[in-house]
Order: structure tokens, then C-alpha cells, then sequence
């Protein structure tokens, strides 16, 4: 039985990688155009399925031929950074093009209405509150670019972590394809 390489990985990260960010765009997508409604909850949720569509992959690719833990991690870890990759583009050109400040003006929105200030109505609640509404601000002022690399350094640490997590799709399996000796 023949190891396999790390160009064929590299590959197949790659193409598993476009297939999650379709999820982790979607998430975004569902999450900005719904907010604040409840649906917006379901991007959450989508995004986080990724951990399990990569962990799944990972299993399968790794019954169907010798892998180490290494060369899994690598898998998960490429995988997701095509994601953020990819996902980071369309934030791009969403926050470039499309949204022209309605997300955060929603957002903010939210944070001055009657709802949330039930909420949050104690003083430190209140306090709370307005360091919220200045740090939305604050983030309306922000240029695209810079608010993209701010998503981006978020979208890492998330995928890292994702990435991680995946891998606990692997316990309890063993590499059952070992190259055997003859």
C-alpha cells in the first residue's frame, strides 16, 4: 500500500477548503442580511458545522489510506485556511460594495432599542451598553480595508481553532491501512 503525498493533500485541503467556506460564506451572508432576527442564528450554527463536515472528511480520507495525526492536522489546518481565505475575499467585497454601513447602522440600531435596554438596565448594564454603542462607532469609522484584516485576524484564530476541533473526529480510529511488510 502506497503513503500518500503531500501534494495530493495539499490538493484535496484545497478542495475541501472551497467546499466549507461555501458554508462559512453562506454563515456570513445569513448573519449580516438577517440581522437582528432570530434566522441570524442560524449562521452561527452553519459556521460551526464546518467542524464536522472537516472531521468527517478527515475520518473518511484517513480509512481510505494510511495517514499519520501529522498529515491530518495539515489536512485540517490548510483546509481551514483556504476557508478564511476565501471567506475573507467575499467579506471584502461585501463591505466594498454592497453594504455601505447599513450592517454596523443596524447593529447599532439594535443596541438603542427598547429590547436591549430592558436588558441591560442596571448601571453597569448601562455602562456596558454605552461602551458598545462607542465601540460601534468607533467601527463605523473603520475603512474597509482595515475592517476586513480585522475579520481576517478573527477568521484565523477561528479556523486554528476549528481546525482542532476536527481533529477529535479522529479519536478512536486507528490508521487501519498500515504498509505492510512482506
Amino acid at each position: 500500500m502506497e503513503l500518500i503525498n503531500f501534494s495530493e493533500l495539499r490538493n484535496y485541503s484545497m478542495k475541501l477548503g472551497l467546499a466549507v467556506s461555501m458554508t462559512w460564506i453562506a454563515s456570513f451572508l445569513v448573519v449580516v442580511l438577517t440581522f437582528p432576527s432570530a434566522i441570524s442564528q442560524l449562521g452561527y450554527l452553519a459556521g460551526l458545522l464546518s467542524i464536522c463536515v472537516v472531521g468527517r472528511e478527515l475520518r473518511r480520507c484517513r480509512n481510505a489510506k494510511p495517514m499519520s495525526f501529522v498529515a491530518c492536522l495539515w489536512v485540517s489546518w490548510l483546509t481551514f485556511l483556504c476557508v478564511v481565505l476565501l471567506t475573507t475575499a467575499v467579506q471584502w467585497l461585501y463591505f466594498a460594495c454592497f453594504d455601505n454601513g447599513s450592517f454596523f447602522g443596524s447593529l447599532l440600531t439594535y443596541l438603542n432599542s427598547d429590547e436591549v435596554r430592558q436588558v441591560y438596565h442596571d448601571p453597569q448594564g448601562v455602562a456596558f451598553l454605552e461602551q458598545l454603542q462607542g465601540l460601534m462607532v468607533d467601527i463605523q469609522s473603520l475603512s474597509v480595508k482595515d475592517l476586513v484584516m480585522s475579520f481576517m485576524s478573527v477568521n484565523l484564530i477561528l479556523g486554528l481553532i476549528f481546525s482542532l476541533f476536527s481533529l477529535l473526529f479522529l479519536i478512536g480510529t486507528t490508521n487501519t491501512q498500515r504498509v505492510e511488510e512482506n
